[in-house]
């Protein structure tokens, strides 16, 4: 089963398809070291660089051979790209994913990346037949780790040294979400019939 990245909309938030034009946007919030803080990779070195790796995601949506989607989070009233929220390591057979997102930094704190998760994790339980969202989470980010025992998640273990970061080995914590928790939950409830 391939995942659908279908425009997903809250009150807020668009999230969608990354296109071109987003460019000035992606180079705005990706060139900023302290969003990579947490996250593999490092700012590029220049906006061709930050093209081709925009293009990658605009040719890449119909290319995918694993159901593996990452979505633009519009701000609407801005329409403005603030970050990116994806799911990965799709598993149809243990009907499980991997779900992971980046806000720029001058969008922390304004609860963008709760109402983005909230709206995908709702969206992927709904609409696809998973039993487990996982999120692993780098050492050291406790913005992230707040937000997916916020978000439900339950913190299931702890991989250590499993990341080189700047010459530094970081551990990685596992959460979890079950769909028989996620129906618990206070903010799924206009999701359930």
């Amino acid at each position: 089963m391939k995942i659908k990245i279908d425009n997903i909309e809250t009150e807020r938030l668009l999230l969608r398809k990354y296109v071109m034009d987003d460019l000035d946007d992606y180079v705005e919030y990706r060139s900023n070291s302290k969003y990579y803080e947490f996250l593999p990779g490092e700012p590029k070195k220049n906006n061709d660089e930050y093209k081709k790796s925009l293009e990658k995601f605009v040719k890449g949506y119909n290319k995918r051979k694993e159901p593996e989607m990452t979505w633009a989070i519009v701000l609407k009233q801005e329409n403005k790209v603030v970050g990116s929220i994806s799911v990965e390591k799709f598993n149809e057979q243990h009907k499980l994913c991997e779900i992971g997102w980046g806000v720029s930094v001058n969008y922390h704190r304004k609860g963008i990346a709760y109402e983005a998760a909230v709206a995908l994790i709702n969206h992927l339980f709904t609409n696809y037949d998973l039993n487990r969202i996982q999120a692993f989470i780098w050492q050291g980010n406790k913005a992230s780790e707040a937000l997916a025992i916020k978000l439900g998640f339950t913190h299931e273990g702890t991989n250590r040294q499993a990341r080189l970061k700047n010459g530094k080995f970081l551990d990685i914590l596992n959460f979890g979400l079950l769909r028989n928790e996620w129906k618990n939950l206070k903010y799924n409830k206009h999701y359930i019939s």
